[in-house]
């Protein structure tokens, strides 16, 4: 994965700088440097959906599963979502490795169109371990989760790498906005205290 992912990161902005995607109107110079902003937010219990099919309370799922990593996809991206879904693979493989139990969640900005079934080809292409879901909800519970999360999503293809990490149960989360290492997010986990559930 370290040699995989500056190639990865290469490409991506590369493709952005000559047009090649939708993610066209990103500066490429803004997305590979990394913003970190401490925040607390207050989310709403809704249902989502995983990649098999299983719908579930978003809250009381993942509320009780102690520090989350939270990203922002779509299964049409071509360059910045495969990126930060390498991000994330590597760090599903680090935090495996070492044991931190931290759970990663990969989010459409797109429900209409990402169904269980391609978010399932999707965390497979990838690799995704037991704690690495993939998610989607119904567009209703979908706008007012991005809502609670601060995620504008009125234009797909103008949005940017970003990560949320921290826990729902005291609401303490980092915006990482830009292409961090892995590393960098697996150490700002390990710093993590989330609250007691």
């Amino acid at each position: 994965m370290k040699t995989l992912f500056p190639v990865l990161v290469a490409m991506a902005l590369a493709g952005a700088a000559n047009g090649h995607d939708s993610h066209a109107t990103h500066d490429p110079a803004r997305s590979t440097a990394t913003d970190v902003a401490a925040e607390r937010l207050v989310i709403r219990e809704l249902d989502v959906t995983d990649s098999h099919g299983r719908s579930f309370p978003f809250l009381a799922t993942f509320g009780r599963r102690g520090t989350l990593l939270l990203s922002f996809t779509y299964t049409n991206c071509e360059t910045l979502c495969p990126v930060t879904n390498a991000i994330l693979s590597g760090v599903d493989t680090e935090a495996t490795k070492v044991g931190l139990g931290l759970t990663v969640l990969s989010m459409t900005i797109d429900p209409a169109r990402d169904t269980p079934e391609q978010m399932a080809e999707e965390r497979a292409l990838w690799g995704a371990g037991e704690n690495w879901f993939f998610l989607t909800a119904e567009r209703g519970a979908h706008r007012r989760l991005m809502q609670d999360l601060s995620v504008d999503i009125r234009a797909l293809e103008a949005h940017d790498p970003m990560f949320l990490l921290g826990d729902l149960c005291s609401g303490r989360f980092l915006r990482i906005v830009g292409v961090p290492e892995p590393s960098k997010l697996v150490d700002l986990a390990r710093r993590h205290e989330p609250c007691d559930v």
